[in-house]
């Protein structure tokens, strides 16, 4: 009976192992996400895989203010839309509202499964507390350092909701770097951020070196931003490429005074623009608006794009003057051969891409050719020197009427600037009316600026700048004296005929000067203040400038104006950070003289 009972025993024993191992060797049929030596994250993110942001941009701090970042928010946002990213877009927001956005995102990461790819970019006020990163809501109120762990977003709180997915690739980038707005109440100021080392497939981006500050920025976006947002939509630029290029701009632009910093653990190539496809996939499927961006390949084919319909061999000559070797230089020189031997020695006009005939400027100095393009595909028409009478007396600030005399040839945008041409420079596009050959809008004079500012780096030999007013009515008029410069149905898309929209620049007739939409599309920013009168006012064409006003002049009304507000002698000013969807510009050039 004992032997019985040890035999049983023995038998049951042997069992429980058997069961043990097998349970072992037999995979659970729960799921399992939490990684481990088996289960490395992927090297590479797969095509297919879905990409999840949150872009957060505060400003509106009480007692420390800033000007850029709900402006680079929303320009990251658009960026990233571009990119195929799901976005979540957050303004202004308090602490309350930012943790529960943050938890959201983190819903959405985990809901996209393994493969997703998450990224979080948040600009505004940030400060490190005893080697702790924390990002400032708005109506946060911190009297001392103890307080801003109560009042405030630890980053370590978004990074454990993206780490909580278990995806296999995270991006954190912190536009935060700005300076303390409490250092006066804190015992110990350390500025900028903490350095953080970066989780398993993570890479973690500040606008500046751990312990610096950066800049809010002068422009409308922030320099750090300004250089991602170029950079992130060249095609084909792998992500760590993609940082090194802002690094290596933003410390040339800051003469070294900002450094941007990353910390990464990934193991893959990852591409916010994919590599470009074939020619034959990038025939099947035309982008309405191209992603270009400030790197030569991007400048060569917005230059191209915009003359590779000419039947102009001066267009093609001047891009075989930029570009020599340019992978459109073959059939450049096959279009300049073809046009030069079909069109007349004693011809006086070319024709445009709708066959009517557009008439060439009088070049008084044999010198200057009659029309110049850059490399960013800007062509200027040069406009003689001259005198005319300005204003009118349909308006006292049109008032008293006056002779004007433009004593040197000048060079004027022969279209108004273009979303193309836009995005060439600036990296994103801020019109609500899309188009590449649309006028670009919602442009503020002090925008304008700016982008002449990086037109003027390209160092290309000629100066630009906003026309000034005199300039512009010159031109406008091209030796008209009426209201007009010609008929205005045929010139300019106003009220009547623009269907609640601009259209793509040059589909009007030209004025005498060669020079497109001066009337109506969009209104466009001159370089001088905005004087009640004329009165005093400059007689040599130049801007007038000391005026009481900081307002900045604007001509030629737009598509949503009525005739009145198209009339060549009609003024109309705003504040320099205005912009609407009414508002473009078009620029001005001269070529640099050597000092």
């Amino acid at each position: 009976m004992r032997r019985l009972f040890k035999a049983q025993k023995s038998f049951c024993l042997l069992t429980m192992l058997a069961l043990l191992l097998l349970a072992a060797l037999v995979p659970s049929a729960r799921p399992q996400r939490r990684r481990d030596a088996q289960s490395p994250p992927a090297t590479t993110p797969t095509p297919n895989a879905k990409r999840f942001a949150l872009v957060i941009g505060n400003t509106a701090y009480e007692s420390a203010p800033l000007k850029n970042p709900v402006n680079d928010a929303r320009a990251m946002a658009q960026a990233l839309r571009e990119c195929s990213f799901d976005v979540l877009e957050r303004e202004n927001v308090t602490q309350t509202e930012m943790k529960q956005t943050i938890r959201t995102f983190g819903e959405r990461l985990r809901g996209g499964g393994r493969e997703a790819i998450g990224l979080f970019y948040y600009a505004g006020h940030g400060v490190q507390v005893r080697d702790r990163n924390y990002l400032i809501p708005v109506r946060a109120t911190v009297n001392s350092e103890e307080e801003v762990e109560y009042e405030a977003v630890d980053v370590g709180f978004v990074m454990a909701q993206m780490e909580a997915a278990e995806n296999d690739l995270n991006i954190i980038i912190l536009d935060a770097c700005r300076d303390n707005p409490y250092a006066h109440s804190f015992r110990s100021v350390s500025r900028g951020l903490a350095q953080m080392n970066a989780p398993t497939s993570t890479l973690i981006a500040y606008a500046t070196a751990p312990g610096r500050t950066a800049s809010d920025g002068l422009g409308a976006n922030g320099l750090y931003t300004a250089e991602l947002l170029a950079a992130m939509r060249t095609p084909g630029l792998p992500i760590e490429d993609v940082f090194k290029q802002v690094r290596i701009r933003v410390r040339e632009r800051s003469a070294g005074q900002q450094v941007p910093w990353e910390a990464s653990s990934l193991v893959g190539d990852f591409y916010f623009t994919p590599p470009k496809k074939s020619a034959a996939d990038a025939s099947a499927s035309p982008s309405p608006l191209p992603r270009l961006t400030a790197d030569e390949s991007a400048l060569e084919l917005s230059f191209w794009e915009t003359i590779k319909n000419s039947t102009d061999a001066e267009d093609f000559k001047d891009y075989l003057a930029q570009y020599p070797n340019g992978r459109f230089a073959a059939l450049a020189k096959r279009r300049v051969a073809l046009l030069t031997a079909s069109t007349p020695s004693t011809s006086t006009t070319s024709s445009n891409e709708t066959g009517r005939t557009e008439p060439k400027p009088y070049v008084k100095n044999a010198n200057l050719p009659a029309t110049v393009t850059n490399r960013i595909g800007l062509t200027f028409v040069l406009v003689p020197p001259g005198s005319f009478m300005m204003g009118s007396t349909n308006a006292d600030d049109e008032q008293p009427v006056h002779q004007v005399t433009i004593g040197a040839p000048f060079y004027l945008g022969k279209y108004e600037v273009t979303q193309r041409q836009w995005v060439a420079l600036m990296g994103s596009n801020p019109s609500e009316f899309k188009g590449a050959d649309h006028p670009v809008e919602q442009v503020s004079w002090d925008d304008a600026q700016e982008f002449i500012r990086k037109l003027n780096a390209l160092g290309d030999g000629f100066e630009y700048r906003l026309p000034t007013e005199a300039e512009w009515e010159y031109a406008c008029r091209a030796g008209t004296a009426g209201d007009y410069a010609g008929d205005l149905d045929a010139l300019a898309w106003y009220e009547n005929n623009s269907k609640g929209e601009t259209h793509p620049v040059g589909q009007k007739q030209p004025n005498k000067f060669g020079l497109y939409d001066m009337h109506g599309n969009v209104w466009e920013w001159c370089a001088d203040m905005s004087p009640e009168t004329y009165q005093g006012a400059p007689k040599d064409g130049s801007a007038w400038l000391n005026t009481d006003s900081q307002k900045r002049i604007l001509r030629g009304g737009s598509w949503d104006h009525d005739s009145n507000h198209a009339r060549s002698a009609y003024r109309h000013w705003f504040s320099p950070n205005h912009h609407t969807h009414g508002i473009g510009f078009r620029v001005a050039a001269v070529p640099r003289t050597s000092s």
